[in-house]
C-alpha cells in the first residue's frame, strides 16, 4: 500500500538531504510564525473591537487581521504537508490534503489577494490622513464597510479561475475501503492561458505591481511626514525659546501630544507596509518563474524549491507580525490591552 503514495514524494525522494533539512528548519519556523500569529492576530480583532480603539483606521486593521488569519490557518496546512513530503506522518493526512485541495488552493489565493488590497487601502488611508487631514476626515466606518466589502468580492472574483485549476474527483481508495476524494490537473490546468496570461501577466500586473505602487507611494509619503514633524519639533523649540508666555507652552504642548500619536500610528503602517512590498516582490519573483519555468515542466530545481519554502515563510511572517508592530508602537494598543486584561482579572 505504501507503493501508491511513493509517486506523491518521488521528487522529495530525489531531493538533496541538506535541500531536505533546510525546508524542515524553513518549515518549522513557518509553523512557529503561523500558530504565534493567529494568537497574535485574535488579539488584535478583540483589542481594535474595544469603544476606546474604534476609528476608520483601526477598522480597516481590523479587516486586515481577520484576513491575515484565516490566510496563516491555509498556510499552516500548506507547510505541515510540505514537511510530509519529506517527513511521512500518515497516509490518512495525505489524503485528507489531497481531498481539501481544490478548495483550500483557491481560498488561499482569494486570502492573499484580499490582504494585499487590504494593506493597500490601509497605507494610503494613512498617506491621505498625513498629508490631506481634511479631507481624510470627511472617510466615515461607513466608506471603509464599503471599500472593504469591495475588496473581498473583486478578490473572490478575480480568483475564480483557480477553483477550475485543480477540479476535484471521486476515485476508489482502499486505504480506507471507501470512495474519496483528490485534486486533479486538466488540460486547463497546463495550458497557457492559465499559467502564462492569467497566472504570469495578469496576476503579476493586478496583484503584485498595482498594489505595490500603491504601498510604495504611500510608503513615501508617509517618510515625507516624518521629515515634516521634525521641521515642525525644530520650530517649535526656536518658539519656545523666543515666546515664554504659559499659553503659548500649553498649545505647544498639547500639539505636540497630538504630533506623537499621529506619528505611532504612521510608523505602525509604515511598519506593515514596508514588511508587505519586501513580501510582494520575493512572491512575484516565485510567480515569474512558476509562468516561465515551472509551469512549462522545466525542472527549476532545489533552488526553486527553497524559494518557494521561503516565500512562505515570508507571507506568514508578513500576516502573523503585525501585531509585534502595534504592540511595539502603538501605546494605545497597550493600554488598552492591559485594561481588557485587569478586567478579565477582576471578572474572574
Amino acid at each position: 500500500m505504501e507503493d501508491r503514495f511513493d509517486d506523491w514524494r518521488s521528487t522529495a525522494s530525489a531531493s538533496n538531504k541538506s535541500v531536505g533539512y533546510s525546508i524542515l528548519i524553513l518549515s518549522v519556523i513557518t509553523i512557529i510564525i503561523c500558530i504565534v500569529g493567529c494568537l497574535g492576530n485574535i488579539l488584535s480583532l478583540v483589542i481594535f473591537s474595544h469603544r476606546d480603539m474604534r476609528s476608520t483606521g483601526t477598522q480597516l486593521l481590523r479587516y486586515l487581521a481577520a484576513m491575515d488569519t484565516g490566510l496563516l490557518l491555509l498556510s499552516f496546512s500548506y507547510i505541515v504537508h510540505n514537511l510530509h513530503n519529506y517527513f511521512s506522518f500518515s497516509n490518512m493526512f495525505l489524503l485528507v490534503f489531497m481531498a481539501v485541495t481544490p478548495v483550500t488552493y483557491p481560498l488561499s489565493r482569494s486570502l492573499r489577494t484580499c490582504t494585499v488590497y487590504l494593506t493597500s487601502a490601509v497605507a494610503s488611508h494613512r498617506a491621505l490622513a498625513v498629508m490631506r487631514p481634511l479631507l481624510c476626515s470627511k472617510v466615515t466606518p461607513k466608506h471603509i464597510k464599503a471599500a472593504s466589502i469591495f475588496i473581498v468580492v473583486w478578490s473572490v472574483a478575480f480568483n475564480i479561475p483557480h477553483w477550475f485549476a485543480l477540479p476535484p474527483q471521486l476515485y476508489w481508495e482502499p486505504l480506507i475501503n471507501r470512495t474519496w476524494l483528490r485534486y486533479t490537473t486538466t488540460n486547463y490546468t497546463g495550458s497557457n492561458l492559465y499559467l502564462l496570461v492569467y497566472e504570469g501577466y495578469i496576476q503579476i500586473l493586478l496583484v503584485y505591481v498595482i498594489p505595490t505602487v500603491f504601498m510604495i507611494t504611500s510608503a513615501v509619503a508617509m517618510v515625507r511626514s516624518f521629515v515634516r514633524r521634525k521641521v515642525f519639533r525644530q520650530s517649535r523649540r526656536s518658539l519656545e525659546s523666543s515666546q515664554n508666555s504659559e499659553q503659548t507652552a500649553v498649545f505647544l504642548r498639547q500639539t505636540s501630544q497630538l504630533h506623537q500619536q499621529t506619528t505611532r500610528l504612521t510608523t505602525i503602517v509604515l511598519s506593515v507596509t514596508v514588511m508587505s512590498i519586501i513580501s510582494q516582490g520575493l512572491a512575484s519573483i516565485e510567480l515569474i518563474l512558476f509562468a516561465t519555468v515551472w509551469g512549462k515542466g522545466s525542472n527549476c530545481g532545489d533552488c526553486c524549491k527553497l524559494l518557494s519554502s521561503f516565500n512562505v515563510l515570508l507571507i506568514s511572517l508578513n500576516s502573523g507580525i503585525n501585531f509585534a508592530f502595534y504592540g511595539l508602537w502603538g501605546a494605545k494598543y497597550r493600554y488598552t490591552c492591559k485594561n481588557m486584561c485587569s478586567c478579565m482579572k477582576a471578572s474572574v
